[in-house]
Order: C-alpha cells, then sequence, then structure tokens
C-alpha cells in the first residue's frame, strides 16, 4: 500500500535527516583541523565549509529516490541526476565566468560550490516530484506515522549496508590521502602534486570505468 510505502520514507528520512545536519555542523566546525593536520592543505578549509551544506540535501535527495525506485519509477531519480549535473556544471560556468570578466583568478572553490547547488536542486526536484505523486491521492498522508517495528525493520537492513558503506568511504578517504602525500615525497611540490592526482580521479579513472556507469545502472533496475 502506498501508506505503508510512504511509512518507510518517512522512517528512513526522520532517521538521515538529523544524521546528517550533525554531520554538517561537524564538518562545518571542524573544517580547520581536517584541512590543516588531516588533508596537509588548508586551501581545502573553504571547500569543506561550502561541501559540508550538500550533505542534507543529498541525505533527502537519497530518501525520495530509493522510494521512487521501489515504486518502479526511476524517471524520477534519472530525472534528478541529470539536473543535478547541469546545476553542478552551470553554476561552475556561471562563477568562474563572473571571476575572469572581473579579473580575477577563478577559485576552485567554485567547484564545490556547484556540488552543493546541484544537490539542492535535485533535493528540491525530487520533493516536487514527491508532491506530483501523491497530489492526486491525498488521503494516503493520513495515518503515516511510522511505528517501531517498521524503524526496526529498516534499521535492519540499513545498517549492515551502512556500515559496508562507511568502511568503503573511509578507504577511498585514506587513499585521496595519501597519494597526494606519497607524490610529495617522490619530489613533487604541492601544486604538482594535487595537480597529478586531479588527473587520475578525474580523467583517467572515470575514463577507465566508464562501462561501469552503464552496468551499473543496469544492475541497479535489475535489483
Amino acid at each position: 500500500r502506498r501508506s505503508d510505502d510512504l511509512k518507510t520514507l518517512l522512517t528512513g528520512a526522520s532517521i538521515t535527516l538529523p544524521l546528517s545536519l550533525g554531520v554538517n555542523a561537524v564538518l562545518f566546525l571542524a573544517a580547520e583541523p581536517i584541512g590543516i593536520f588531516l588533508l596537509k592543505e588548508a586551501r581545502t578549509i573553504s571547500m569543506l565549509r561550502i561541501l559540508s551544506f550538500s550533505i542534507p540535501f543529498a541525505a533527502l535527495h537519497a530518501c525520495i529516490n530509493g522510494y521512487f525506485y521501489g515504486k518502479k519509477k526511476a524517471s524520477v531519480p534519472a530525472l534528478t541526476q541529470l539536473l543535478e549535473q547541469l546545476a553542478r556544471v552551470g553554476c561552475v560556468f556561471l562563477v568562474t565566468g563572473a571571476d575572469l570578466s572581473e579579473g580575477r583568478t577563478p577559485s576552485i572553490n567554485a567547484a564545490v560550490l556547484g556540488l552543493t547547488v546541484g544537490e539542492l536542486l535535485s533535493m528540491l526536484i525530487a520533493l516536487i516530484c514527491l508532491y506530483i505523486h501523491l497530489y492526486p491521492d491525498a488521503s494516503v498522508l493520513q495515518n503515516i506515522c511510522p511505528s517501531s517495528a517498521v524503524y526496526r525493520d529498516l534499521l535492519g537492513m540499513a545498517l549492515p549496508l551502512t556500515a559496508n558503506r562507511i568502511v568503503l568511504n573511509i578507504l577511498q578517504s585514506i587513499e585521496a590521502v595519501s597519494i597526494p602525500q606519497k607524490l610529495l615525497l617522490y619530489g613533487y611540490d604541492t601544486t604538482t602534486a594535487l595537480s597529478v592526482y586531479g588527473v587520475l580521479t578525474g580523467m583517467a579513472m572515470p575514463m577507465i570505468f566508464f562501462p561501469n556507469a552503464l552496468t551499473g545502472s543496469v544492475a541497479v533496475l535489475l535489483l
């Protein structure tokens, strides 16, 4: 039933949003020690603070996408992802264009700002799609308060998956920190080390793993 599906969505959102807001606050307040002592690059402090605001947007967006995947409406996640990418590129284009027109050197913060704006737009589009989906039958909004059984069932599935994702993200973070530092030990200066790492992760690896974009999309739909 649609009301049961909405209970699951509200349960996930009620767990995810407070956690994402907490991570948002921690990342924003701890950006300086993370940038200086963990990432070894003070220029990342402002980027971390901008990035922190994208976390709640991405969390709610992911919950709504999961709802539509469950309803077999993959067009909504596809639309939000497409508009998110367009918003990212458009934001970076506008910000860097404004900097260049005023004679300033474009800042790398524009890329992170584009990411945050993209997440915000995709969340808003997802909310609009959810509203349109529910509008014809407003009666489903009655009696959708999640019960403890719904929380228990959802957490039983989500905790192992979340733990796996956290471990993967930690390993990816270690990789992202270690490679530039090893390039510094090799003899590169900071700018060259980050440039080489950026070419590797932003150009070479996406080209190598491009087929995964197709197989990953098919796998999600089959699931």
